[in-house]
């Protein structure tokens, strides 16, 4: 999902294509189909002139340690390897200044209204941050 002025421009819930050996592979996916949904705004914006509005890097919200990282340290391991592809495009925004991994509690994730089973209040709490609710400013987006 990415959020620009508090309000939603972009989202996505969509089944992995890959059987994710940990959740980091599994988050590190999401983050990439993120990067190429940043990707799209961006050159849609960059047409018009609005890419100037957009303050660079775009914070990307992540509630896994490793998929952070991942993404910020360069280089291959024993243990992402095996989908190094996916960690290049999200390098490559990191490295360039387009976007930025962050970490954020899972209670605080408004992309889990799309993909998990929420209790009352975070149904609604998350629900009232999609309609913006005028607290929330800036762009970002939640992986």
């Amino acid at each position: 999902m990415i959020l620009w002025g508090g309000g939603a421009i972009d989202y996505s819930s969509r089944k992995l294509k890959i059987t994710p050996m940990s959740p980091a592979e599994a988050e590190t996916a999401a983050y990439s189909k993120c990067c190429k949904a940043l990707a799209y705004v961006l050159a849609i914006t960059g047409a018009d002139g609005f890419q100037l509005m957009i303050n660079l890097p775009i914070i990307v919200h992540t509630d896994n340690e490793a998929t952070i990282s991942q993404i910020t340290n360069v280089g291959s391991t024993a243990r992402n390897r095996h989908y190094t592809r996916w960690l290049h495009l999200g390098r490559e925004q990191n490295l360039k200044k387009v976007s930025k991994p962050k970490w954020i509690k899972t209670s605080h994730m408004v992309a889990d209204i799309f993909t998990k089973p929420l209790d009352k209040t975070s149904f609604f709490r998350f629900k009232s941050k999609l309609l913006n609710d005028g607290k929330d400013e800036g762009n970002y987006a939640n992986v």
